[in-house]
Parts: C-alpha cells; sequence; structure tokens
C-alpha cells in the first residue's frame, strides 16, 4: 500500500509542470477565517493562481468590503500552493489586507478586477467572493480579542502612558474607561504601532496623559469579549496615585533673606533695569565710534569734488550719488544712466552740489 501511495505521488508531481504550462492564471481570494465576531478581524489575501510572479498587474477595481473596515498590510507569504475545487497550483501574493466587521450578520467580500501581464500575454481577471459569517458580541463590548495593559509613569513631569497591546487594528482601539477618586487627567494624544508576526495583525496604540495636579485612585479599563471562552471580561491597571514634583508642595522652599536695602520683590527689576541701561549705553558708544571713524557725507562729497577734472563724467557721478540726499541725488542718478551725458548739464549739477555744501 505504501508503494502504490509513493506511486500516485510521484505521478503528481510528475504533472505539476504540465498543469503549470497549459494552465491560465486565475485571481482568486482567500480569508483565514469565515466565521468571526464583531470587531474580530479577517485576513484578506488576493493570490493571482497558477503561475509565478507577473511582470505586471494592474487593479482595475478594488475587491468589495462593504461593511468591513480595511487597512492594508504588507504580504505574509509571496508564494503558496493553492487547492481551487480540485485543482492545486502555486499561487504568488498580489496584496492583503486586514478587514474588520463593525456590525453582525452574513456578508459577501471579494470580486474585483485585474489586468496582468504574463509572459508578454495580457489576462483580464475577476475575483472570487467569499461568505463571511459575523456573530454579535455583548452590549458595551470595547474589543473582541486578546488585549493586555501596561502603565507608565513620569513623577516629574506629571505624564502617564498607558500602552494597549491587541491582536488587530490598533486605529480601532477606542480611548478606556477612566476611574478616578481624587485630581484630573487630561488626554495628549496616541501613538500606533502595527507589526504582522506568524500570519497575525499585532497592533499597540499608547494613550498619553497628564496629570493636572495631585491624582490619586486612576484606573483604565476596557471591557473586552474572548472568541474562545465566548465570555465579556473587564480587564483593568492598578490604581494609580500620582504627585508630579512640579507641583508638590515641599518642593516649593523659600527663598533666603537678602542683605540688600531693597524689597525682595523688586531684586530681579533692579537687576534686570541696570542689565537693559549698561547695554544700551554700550551699543550707543559703539555707534558713536564708528560714526566717527566714518567721513561725513560734507567732506566725501568735497573729495569727490576736488578730482573732477580726473575723473570721467560717469564715474564721478556714481561716486557722488550714494553721498547726495533727495532732489541732487535723482539728478545724478538721472544724469549717469543717460545713454550721453551732457557737459552743460554736468557743469548745472556740479554747481548746484556746490552751492548747498
Amino acid at each position: 500500500m505504501e508503494t502504490k501511495g509513493l506511486g500516485r505521488w510521484k505521478g503528481l508531481v510528475a504533472l505539476l509542470p504540465f498543469l503549470y504550462l497549459f494552465s491560465s492564471p486565475v485571481l482568486y481570494h482567500t480569508v483565514n477565517r469565515n466565521r468571526v465576531y464583531s470587531g474580530q478581524y479577517v485576513v484578506f489575501t488576493s493570490w493571482l493562481a497558477c503561475v509565478t510572479s507577473p511582470t505586471s498587474a494592474l487593479w482595475l477595481s478594488l475587491p468589495d468590503f462593504e461593511g468591513f473596515w480595511i487597512k492594508e498590510i504588507s504580504p505574509i507569504k509571496r508564494t503558496t500552493f493553492l487547492n481551487i475545487g480540485r485543482r492545486g497550483c502555486w499561487g504568488y501574493q498580489l496584496r492583503t489586507w486586514v478587514a474588520t466587521p463593525m456590525k453582525p450578520g452574513r456578508f459577501k467580500i471579494g470580486g474585483g478586477k485585474v489586468k496582468v501581464v504574463l509572459k508578454g500575454r495580457k489576462y483580464l481577471l475577476g475575483g472570487n467572493f467569499l461568505k463571511i459569517r459575523v456573530m454579535p458580541v455583548p452590549q458595551g463590548t470595547m474589543w473582541t480579542g486578546p488585549l493586555s495593559l501596561e502603565t507608565k509613569t513620569d513623577l516629574i513631569r506629571g505624564k502617564i502612558e498607558l500602552k494597549v497591546k491587541v491582536e488587530g487594528d490598533p486605529s480601532l482601539v477606542p480611548e478606556p474607561k477612566i476611574e478616578i477618586k481624587k485630581g484630573e487627567v487630561i488626554p495628549v494624544g496616541a501613538v500606533e504601532e502595527k507589526e504582522v508576526k506568524a500570519g497575525k495583525l499585532l497592533g499597540t496604540k499608547t494613550f498619553l496623559y497628564m496629570a493636572k495636579g495631585k491624582v490619586e485612585g486612576l484606573v483604565f479599563s476596557y471591557r473586552v469579549f474572548n472568541p474562545k471562552r465566548k465570555k465579556l471580561l473587564e480587564i483593568k491597571t492598578p490604581a494609580l496615585s500620582i504627585k508630579p514634583r512640579l507641583f508638590a508642595e515641599e518642593q516649593i522652599k523659600p527663598l533666603p533673606p537678602s542683605s540688600s536695602s531693597l524689597p525682595l520683590v523688586f531684586q530681579p527689576l533692579y537687576w534686570i533695569s541696570a542689565s537693559v541701561i549698561f547695554l544700551l549705553s554700550a551699543v550707543f558708544l559703539l555707534l558713536s565710534l564708528l560714526r566717527a571713524k566714518q567721513p561725513s557725507s560734507r567732506s566725501k562729497i568735497k573729495q569727490i569734488l576736488s578730482r573732477t577734472h580726473k575723473l570721467p563724467p560717469r564715474q564721478l557721478l556714481e561716486e557722488l550719488s550714494p553721498w547726495l540726499e533727495g532732489e541732487l541725488r535723482e539728478e545724478a542718478d538721472h544724469l549717469r544712466f543717460s545713454p550721453k551725458i551732457k557737459e552743460r548739464d554736468l557743469k548745472k549739477l556740479l554747481q548746484k552740489i556746490k552751492e548747498r555744501l
């Protein structure tokens, strides 16, 4: 019997290459389970069956996920052996989604169209549909599936981190229920992380809070439905008591008495005023020294006019213009940018400048 079974297996192995050569590609969808509870995810994978990797694959329409919250994840397996009816062949993974049903009922997901190029030939393929039954969960359920809680506190700043680890999409994790005996916490934000391990989507959502003063008896909790035990459980954190050091009364010590005759309240203002006056005096002195080193506009103009006969007309105007003001500067600029500088106009402008010195 063993020899006979081995012979059948060898025959199937020998036929696989021929099945591959003479078969056409198929768009085939699979899920890891078809019976789930509301809020429990399924892994939906699209395969290009009976081929190796295609040259290209263009989705004309994505599969239908009506009634589900979806998020695409990186491929879990690139290739696998698929059983399509009575036919078995290798499949190449195209895309993978995590689909989470939001309400109970019976659904059909799948379909879609993809255009692939394989060995120079083009194929237009339509996908199959899969039936998913979604069962209801007890009222008040906040999460379906595994969930664990961790807390971390910063006593100096009063920061609280609540890390919620789940199996599923972390973006769907709601805010926890908060019980507090004394004080107040303020929500700051949340950070999400996710990874795929052994075909499971594992997620972490970290909620951030700030304690507003002293806090006592702080408890975070979730009502979680366990699909295996079919029970609604309440998961809580241990009670936290936080007294941020920035707000602790023993950290606020009185200032030592001052030997100065000025009252303690006015001492900071006195030193600030003295510092500002000193800085302004230094800046004023520095500007005065710089201005003393620079020649006045009148003496500079006289120096330039003394070289009138040595400079070309256009260069003379270029040197004079930065030191002139108002109407004289406009006339000098107009004259130096004109195509031809007339000697009469230049003499007239120089005479005006000398008269106003």
